[in-house]
């Protein structure tokens, strides 16, 4: 009963040595206040528990999954290379004194450090909306405005290595 037969949610947590802890969802139950009823794998018991449980753990894989866009540290990027669809590729990198300068830079264009800084570290926090698709054939890029891309990114982290990297294109829908 208490829909426990089919549940909406089967939990298993793995302690390693120390074994393993569970339970399963069931039915709503608003009798005294909203809530679910779980049975503990371990020995059977039945509860009713808040209703904020179907909202912490009913979630599909992508709400675990590190979403990440790049694996680089805020404040530990060195460069920042750029390649655009309508110029001529570019970077930004640190300098010496910990200046942000432009590369090549033919005007010597003065870089106003506070506005690289932001989006340097802008680009390292990025997270995605929403994952679209997994590893998706060449064929398919053009159905993402990805072939070519508008924009290309390559961040190198301050021991050289690069840290991240990402196309930026805009889709047939107009979405980006």
């Amino acid at each position: 009963g208490k829909g426990l037969d089919k549940p909406w949610l089967d939990v298993v947590v793995d302690l390693g040595k120390a074994g393993s802890v569970g339970f399963t969802a069931g039915n709503e139950d608003d009798t005294r206040g909203k809530g679910y009823y779980i049975k503990r794998k371990s020995d059977g018991q039945i509860a009713k528990v808040p209703a904020w449980i179907k909202t912490r753990f009913d979630r599909d894989e992508f709400a675990f999954r590190d979403r990440s866009l790049f694996d680089c540290v805020r404040g530990q990027v060195a460069r920042v290379n750029v390649q655009r669809a309508d110029s001529e590729p570019f970077s930004l990198f640190r300098d010496s004194q910990g200046r942000w300068q432009l590369e090549p830079n033919p005007k010597n264009v003065r870089v106003r450090q506070g506005v690289a800084a932001k989006a340097i570290d802008d680009l390292t926090a990025f997270k995605p909306q929403s994952l679209v698709a997994d590893d998706v054939a060449d064929d398919r890029l053009p159905d993402y405005g990805l072939a070519p891309p508008a924009i290309e990114l390559e961040l190198v982290g301050n021991d050289g290595k690069l840290c991240g990297a990402a196309a930026v294109g805009v889709g047939r829908s107009g979405e980006h």
